[in-house]
């Protein structure tokens, strides 16, 4: 159905329920809404780092979104990794973790290893994996508020000898956080 319930108000109704009320002050209803893309922020980075130790450390890949509501926030991040080693044998293992903060408070929203090396270079050269673009697609809701999402790397595998790099030799990064109205 639809009625004019006051001045400058239509209601359309389905089942007996109302579905979606037009008002000067504008649209509002079930599902009204719900899907599209409120904002996208993007970030690049291609300053080099490099992490010989098992201790996670920013990649410099970092972005921030306020969202309202209990809307969703969509995460796409294309990370530049690559695993090193220098005068060493065995192997290397870069790990990577999508980090959101709130607050100061840090959640961890994907971990994974990347960019493995399975033989070294022997004394006096360098051995360096092929150098790989690891793929992050995360969804996230965090509540109304400010958002910094980052990406951390280490080397999570090897020993004295072996890294793990971000963003080498100037390989550019990306993150795109989308605010999603649900």
């Amino acid at each position: 159905g639809i009625t004019f319930p006051s001045a400058d108000t239509i209601k359309f109704s389905t089942g007996g329920v109302e579905r979606m009320q037009i008002s000067n002050s504008g649209v509002t209803g079930t599902g009204i809404g719900a899907g599209i893309v409120l904002q996208e922020i993007h970030a690049t980075v291609g300053s080099q780092v490099e992490v010989t130790s098992s201790t996670y450390t920013d990649t410099g890949l970092s972005a921030s979104i306020t969202t309202t509501g209990s809307n969703k926030v969509l995460i796409f991040v294309a990370q530049s990794l690559e695993a090193r080693q220098y005068n060493a044998t065995g192997f290397a293992v870069c790990g990577l973790r999508l980090v959101r903060t709130t607050s100061g408070s840090d959640s961890i929203l994907y971990y994974g290893n990347r960019a493995c090396v399975t033989s070294g270079p022997g004394s006096g050269s360098y051995f360096v994996a092929s150098g790989c673009v690891a793929s992050i697609v995360q969804e996230d809701s965090p509540g109304a508020g400010t958002h910094t999402y980052k990406t951390v790397v280490n080397r999570s595998v090897g020993g004295s000898g072996t890294a793990a790099r971000a963003n080498s030799d100037g390989t550019a990064s990306r993150m795109i956080l989308m605010e999603v109205a649900v």
